[in-house]
């Protein structure tokens, strides 16, 4: 537990992931046209995929916060 505390309060691996998460979020949001995806697929199938790009995000924002814990800490 006392691992996970230390990668918990450590601002810099988290202020990197953040900022990697609101980076490919922008582009994300920037090249995909929403309209088209909902007037060629439907909306539930527009719903499900901002669910899963949610999940990747999060996902990339925890790997990315792991990759700057260990390099700041070896």
């Amino acid at each position: 537990m006392n691992k996970l505390g230390r990668l918990v309060r450590d601002h810099g691996s988290t202020i990197t992931a953040i900022i990697v998460v609101v980076v490919f979020s922008w582009i994300q949001h920037r090249f995909t046209n929403d309209v088209m995806i909902r007037g060629n697929y439907g909306l539930l199938n527009r719903q499900i995929r901002e669910v899963l790009d949610i999940s990747v995000l999060i996902l990339l924002g925890t790997i990315a916060k792991l990759f700057v814990y260990k390099y700041l800490h070896t």
